[in-house]
């Protein structure tokens, strides 16, 4: 498998799209030129190192096709708002959303109160954390689920911070820790969040009214560990 480095962009309202198994590594801090296309990863990696590799807050937003993986790796959060993503990524194992650096990271947040990560799942997704680390979806961040189902697989963190809408399921495995931080999530017992043995949940000004299944041996709580 070939990796090849981005290092610009001639244009600031040129779209990208990511074909091939390979992987794209993209360095340049796009934002900075200010890029305002859009990037479509339909095969493949694609491994952002910098928080503005995806362009200007307000470009057109980075979309993560089913069958490819978007590997994070810069230490800040993006600067680009919106985020499309499905599937299970590289192979059906490396997750849609995938953190790509043994570290704590953050990648959604907002720069202000009124300025908001919208963030669209469209596709059955895997969002996998392979390093014993937290990988943050912050305030601000706006998770359309699309009804559908999203697993987060271990052995990290995952905390998921904001507002819900269109809810569908959760799982949890891969002995990964799911934290519901200052989110409503909506929904009914029409949606179901499976734990897995050796996962941990926690809620945090939570009332969720979902359908839990628990399977082997799971920590479930509602404050700290």
């Amino acid at each position: 498998m070939k990796s090849w480095f981005a290092f610009g962009i001639a244009g600031t309202t040129v779209n990208l799209v990511k074909k091939g198994d390979g992987r794209l590594i993209v360095s340049t801090d796009l934002a900075a030129q200010s890029w305002k296309g859009a990037m479509r990863v339909e095969a493949g990696y694609f491994k952002p190192t910098v928080a503005g590799a995806c362009g200007t807050r307000d470009a057109a937003g980075l979309e993560i096709q089913s069958g490819a993986t978007c590997e994070y790796a810069a230490t800040a959060y993006m600067t680009c708002r919106t985020l499309k993503f499905g599937g299970f990524g590289v192979g059906g194992t490396q997750g849609a959303i995938r953190l790509g650096v043994n570290s704590n990271v953050t990648m959604l947040d907002r720069p202000n109160n009124s300025d908001y990560q919208k963030v669209t799942v469209t596709d059955d997704a895997l969002i996998a954390i392979p390093y014993s680390r937290n990988f943050q979806f912050r305030y601000g961040t706006q998770f359309n689920m699309g009804g559908k189902k999203v697993t987060v697989e271990g052995p990290g963190v995952f905390c998921l911070m904001g507002s819900m809408s269109n809810p569908g399921d959760f799982e949890v495995t891969g002995s990964a820790t799911l934290l519901f931080e200052q989110i409503n999530l909506q929904g009914s017992s029409a949606n179901t969040l499976t734990v897995n043995n050796g996962c941990r949940v926690r809620f945090a000004n939570n009332h969720p009214t979902w359908t839990m299944r628990v399977k082997g041996t799971c920590y479930i709580g509602t404050s700290g560990w």
